[in-house]
């Protein structure tokens, strides 16, 4: 074996350690400082993005890069074992190289990457993409193999969770990254966060009389009045404001009462919001634990979680009549 096959296996060997660090380090990096330090100017972290953008380009080429220094570390070393003509060195050289190979070109890169990676990522972003055109044939393939077999479906997503998004949002700092991020909410805020108190809405009694619910309806400029069994402690359900004002004939307040949909405390805002547009319902009903209402959700509270401002809506309490 001469000098030149040492430093193949060498060269081989670092190549598999490069390879699987650049893995570890581009898959763990935080994408929310790269894209900061991308936008500062930073030319090796516009690199770093992307490759970020688009992880298939760094995963294609380290899954190269690695196994082709690992196969050619392998072989010139059962070269060399044979060479020497004793079954017992080849057994022991390929048990020695694996050994090697898992932990200095595998375990240990891995981990160093992992717990330097935003320190690592940018310097490593030139030498990867050399790597990469070095072994552009190689990679096209081993990146085209997969997509024909999964239909040619790509994801296109940059940040990979809500909490990515949300960190990088609060980052910005204006007002239109604040907006952005309630409505990131939508998704993971709970009904019971918003809602507001059965008293904070309008209320009327079954019982009540066409004159007090017209008065009701005049004074207050809510959507719907909520309705009320005699006594008070029973919710029949609602009333809307402009059916109310626009009843004529006998008075029957029965006839007009809707029921709400009902929601868990832990139903987030998005699925709230879809049902109640689904039902054509102005409020929805948030049960507690003992299954009695607990407060009331509406698509106006709703969208004061998301643009962070308050609609022309009275919320303070109103009492019941």
């Amino acid at each position: 074996m001469n000098v030149w096959e040492w430093l193949l296996m060498v060269a081989s060997f670092l190549l598999t350690a490069f390879a699987s660090g650049s893995e570890t380090a581009f898959s763990s990096a935080s994408r929310i400082r790269a894209f900061a330090r991308a936008r500062e100017g930073e030319p090796r972290a516009s690199l770093t993005v992307k490759f970020m953008k688009n992880p298939e380009r760094y995963l294609t080429a380290t899954l190269v890069g690695t196994n082709i220094g690992t196969v050619l570390c392998s072989n010139l070393s059962a070269r060399m074992a044979k060479a020497t003509g004793q079954p017992w060195v080849e057994t022991v050289t390929a048990i020695s190289v694996g050994l090697l190979i898992l932990v200095f070109a595998e375990v240990v890169p891995k981990h160093a990457a992992f717990v330097f990676r935003d320190a690592i990522v940018d310097r490593i972003a030139l030498p990867l993409s050399v790597m990469r055109a070095v072994l552009y044939p190689i990679v096209v393939v081993a990146g085209y193999l997969p997509r024909l077999l999964m239909g040619g479906r790509e994801s296109s997503r940059f940040f990979e969770s809500r909490e990515e998004v949300r960190s990088y949002l609060n980052s910005e700092g204006d007002e239109s990254a604040r907006d952005a991020d309630r409505v990131l909410d939508l998704g993971t805020a709970s009904v019971e966060r918003r809602m507001k108190a059965l008293d904070s809405f309008p209320s009327i009694s079954s019982d009540i009389s066409r004159a007090d619910a017209m008065r009701m309806a005049f004074s207050h400029k809510s959507k719907f009045i909520l309705v009320f069994e005699p006594g008070g402690k029973t919710l029949s359900g609602m009333v809307r404001t402009s059916a109310l004002l626009r009843h004529e004939g006998d008075w029957d307040l029965s006839r007009m009462t809707e029921g709400m949909p009902y929601f868990e405390r832990s139903t987030v805002l998005g699925k709230a919001l879809y049902d109640l547009r689904r039902a054509g319902a102005p409020a929805g009903v948030v049960m507690g634990p003992s299954g009695q209402p607990e407060g009331l959700i509406d698509s106006d509270i709703i969208v004061d979680a998301i643009i962070g401002e308050a609609v022309s809506r009275p919320l303070e309490p109103l009492g019941r009549l």
